[in-house]
């Protein structure tokens, strides 16, 4: 993976800025790049996939929960 390549820091930028382009908008990538570094820290302290795959289910949750209350 990244980690192997580059440090920690530069593997987590090169991940967080790869998953702001394939999931928004340009008007999009400020607020999904921050969200895909917070992901990406919880993978480097806990080093499991767990916690931020279940961050990234509850924000997909309550992006479509706000998307059928309006």
């Amino acid at each position: 993976g990244l980690q192997g390549r580059f440090n920690d820091i530069a593997a987590l930028v090169v991940t967080a800025v790869w998953f702001t382009v394939i999931h928004g908008r340009v008007a999009e990538f400020p607020g999904l790049f921050a969200f895909a570094l917070v992901l990406g820290t919880c993978f480097l302290v806990t080093k499991r996939l767990g916690l931020p795959f279940v961050a990234h289910l509850a924000f997909n949750a309550t992006g479509l929960a706000l998307l059928a209350l309006t």
